[in-house]
């Protein structure tokens, strides 16, 4: 299913080199990686730690069905269904950071938890107290402690490292073109399987359409609002969306999202206010049984305004509008027309909506020429980071097409990660310019740059290259 040729290499030389690295840092302090409680519950929801479980008390769980977030006052998610020494029983599934969490908020004399059946937690290293979680008739609820050091720490929580030529990039320049292009593309295809069973994992749980629905609400989000978009997603699926009017649908996602009662609409510019009248109409109906997302931070500083989550809301409900004939030409069980990616491209870059192909956020003034709903660079980020690994998991064969895709601009992140890898290599420009390749820099530059606390005088990984054929 996968590709497992040269992404298999990879993974072991990997393995091997972060197990020295480990090894040498072991004295070194551990410090836990803050997750919000937001963050986790859309890790948990979307199978990240898996469905099956070991209980605190040693009891076998296993979760059948992960539910739906709860959107009024109560436990984080209803409807769910678990097996508990297979025993199945049906109820509530809460989830909270730490254990102390639900004495904490109130939840051992609130009626609305006494269904709850498994009560969700965080943890870093082995525990050293032990809780119990008690419902208002003094019924036990069963346990499930998450460890959180198994995920992978993201870069806000790693400092980048400094983007200077790493030792690695002279060992790089005296590998052929052809082993140098081996190791590129073996650290690309160890991504993208990353990728694809990120999305086979969530559409095991919750089907293809809700997976790749997810996926392309967080590609839309930009970096620092990836996860309110991919949470907004999770919280009013796809099928949920889909049956209602494309206005209804259009006012559930900017109501969940508040952006319906943000003050200063009523002194926004004409056209606008009956843009939001519109959006009103319809959600003051749903407000209560859809509610705003509590918990979601919007960042709207330092956005580009095309980035701006006003108009990328706008971007994903015009999709929803024409979800049908999209997700035709996506690849799945059923081979594609071989062309997809072009159609794909040609598909999202005609799209257009009477608002927002004029508007870059809500209180912004018309611009006078229309505004991409989609731009190059976003379609190849969609291509590139949802739909081609769900095309890989269905049909290894999508490889070539993908090798294919061309890169975006340089980032902050990518231009670190380039300098301190490929350095002063007279074909860098060349190198990078590939999807495939940024994609691949990115992920040696994460599993060892930012893993390597010794400023890169003590990183094995150097060493390692010369070893790679």
């Amino acid at each position: 299913m996968f590709l497992l040729d040269s992404a298999h290499c990879y993974q072991a030389l990997r393995d091997h080199v972060l197990n020295r690295v480990r090894d040498a840092t072991s004295s070194l302090p551990n410090l836990p990686r803050h997750i919000s409680e937001l963050e986790l519950q859309s890790l948990w929801f979307s199978g990240t730690f898996g469905d099956a479980f070991t209980s605190t008390c040693g009891r076998n769980i296993r979760i059948t069905r992960f539910g739906e977030w709860n959107r009024i006052g109560g436990p984080d998610f209803k409807c769910c269904a678990v097996e508990i020494d297979d025993k199945p029983l049906v109820g509530s599934i809460e989830l909270d950071p730490e254990p102390e969490d639900w004495e904490r908020h109130g939840h051992s004399t609130n009626p609305a938890f006494d269904n709850v059946v498994l009560h969700v937690f965080g943890g870093h290293g082995p525990p050293t107290r032990r809780f119990f979680t008690r419902t208002s008739d003094h019924r036990n609820v069963v346990q499930v402690r998450l460890d959180l050091d198994l995920l992978n720490a993201p870069d806000r929580d790693r400092p980048p490292a400094c983007a200077v030529h790493g030792r690695c990039s002279h060992r790089l320049l005296q590998l052929e073109s052809g082993e140098l292009e081996s190791l590129l593309q073996a650290s690309a295809r160890h991504r993208l399987n990353a990728k694809a069973r990120r999305f086979a994992r969530s559409a095991q749980i919750h089907g293809w359409d809700q997976a790749i629905f997810e996926g392309i609400a967080e590609a839309l989000g930009y970096h620092p609002n990836q996860l309110p978009m991919r949470v907004l997603a999770q919280r009013q699926p796809l099928e949920d969306l889909l049956p209602h009017t494309p206005s209804r649908r259009e006012a559930t996602l900017f109501g969940s999202a508040g952006f319906l009662d943000a003050a200063g609409h009523d002194s926004a510019r004409p056209v606008t206010r009956s843009y939001l009248r519109g959006l009103w109409e319809e959600w003051w109906r749903l407000r209560d049984s859809a509610s705003v997302l509590p918990g979601i931070r919007w960042s709207m500083s330092g956005i580009r305004p095309l980035n701006h989550p006003h108009r990328r809301l706008g971007a994903l409900a015009t999709l929803l509008s024409v979800w049908p004939a999209f997700r035709s030409l996506l690849p799945g069980p059923n081979p594609p027309s071989p062309d997809w990616p072009r159609r794909v491209m040609t598909f999202l870059s005609t799209l257009h909506h009477p608002h927002w192909s004029r508007h870059y956020t809500l209180s912004s003034a018309p611009c006078p020429t229309p505004l991409a709903l989609f731009g190059k660079e976003r379609i190849h980020d969609i291509l590139g980071n949802v739909l081609f690994p769900v095309a890989v998991y269905h049909d290894p064969s999508h490889w070539s097409a993908y090798a294919a895709l061309p890169g975006g601009k340089m980032n902050e992140k990518l231009e670190r990660a380039a300098t301190r890898i490929l350095g002063p290599h007279p074909k860098k420009a060349a190198l990078v310019r590939p999807f495939h390749r940024q994609q691949a820099l990115l992920q040696i530059y994460e599993d060892f740059c930012l893993e390597d606390t010794t400023g890169c005088t003590g990183c094995p990984f150097p060493e390692q290259l010369s070893q790679w054929t």
